[in-house]
This record gives structure tokens, sequence and C-alpha cells, in this order.
């Protein structure tokens, strides 16, 4: 742990916040399993629910995003908190419910993520997965009881937003 330490201190300055929460950022979002495993196990000061300065991302937003499935799992096990907003609201589910990741929905839906949570825009993963036409996620979404009447801020739902998408057919 201790090299682990050693070899990414240098990344990051000393003051401000803690610097193996970056780590552990750096670590996860670039996809290395074990050793992002590794640093949640053996530190004592690492905190999985830590947002970035800028956007508030956490690490289970940053591979949720990425579809770092295994990762994803591993932060969830370390309890990480799955309804964690960044700065413009977003959670993991919304992030990755956008990007068509329906293995690591499920898995958050499973870790009870609030699938009504809304962004700043009042759009919830149901929306998201709607515009964007991911009907497996639609269904996981549904499934676990999201909101399907609910409305954003413009006072559209996911089906509104969904049938002002381009169809299948004229991709």
């Amino acid at each position: 742990m201790e090299g682990l330490q050693r070899g990414l201190a240098g990344l990051f300055p000393a003051e401000g916040p803690c610097p193996l929460d970056a780590n552990l950022r750096l670590l996860a979002s670039a996809g290395t399993k074990e050793q992002t495993g590794r640093l949640i196990r053996e530190s004592k000061t690492v905190n999985v629910n830590v947002g970035d300065e800028e956007r508030g991302e956490t690490a289970l937003m940053l591979v949720s995003d990425r579809g770092h499935t295994d990762i994803v799992r591993l932060l969830v096990d370390a309890k990480a908190n799955v309804d964690m907003q960044d700065k413009n609201g977003q959670t993991a589910l919304i992030l990755v419910s956008c990007k068509g990741h329906a293995d690591i929905v499920r898995l958050l839906v499973d870790a009870k993520a609030n699938v009504d949570m809304q962004d700043k825009n009042g759009k919830t993963a149901l929306f998201l997965a709607s515009e964007n036409r991911h009907t497996d996620i639609v269904r996981l979404l549904v499934d676990a009881k999201a909101n399907v009447d609910m409305q954003d801020k413009n006072g559209k739902t996911a089906l509104m937003w969904a049938s002002l998408q381009p169809s299948l057919d004229s991709r």
C-alpha cells in the first residue's frame, strides 16, 4: 500500500482535500480494479463518497459513466452512497442511464438507488434513458417503480421527451 501511495503522491498537492480521495477517483475512473480495490481495503482515510471540487463527481459517478461494472460493484460494496448528487444534481444512476450501461443500472437499482432523483433540470434516470432510446434501461427503471408521470422543470414527462427524439428508423 505504501508503494501505491508513494507512486500517486506526486500527482496531487498535499494541501486541500485528502489526496487519497482524489487518487481513488483517478484509479477508479481509469478502470484499474485491483489498485482501486486495494486502496479501498488498505487505506484508513480514503472516503468513497467525496466528490471532486470542480463538479462534485464521486468515484461512483465516474466509473458508472465509463461503464466499469466491476469497480461500481467494489464501490457499492465499500458503502458508496448511490444517491449522491454532483453540482448538476446528477447521480450515478442518472449518468449511467444516459450512457446505456444496463448492467450498472441493475447494480445500482439493486443497491437501492432512488430511481426518482431529479437533476437540476428536473430530469430523472428514466428521462435520460427514454431520450436516448435505451429501452432495456427504461424497462429496468419502470420495473423498479420509477414514477412515469414525473415532470421536469418544463412540465414534460419521460414519454414526452422520448417522443421528441427522431425515430430509430431515421437514424
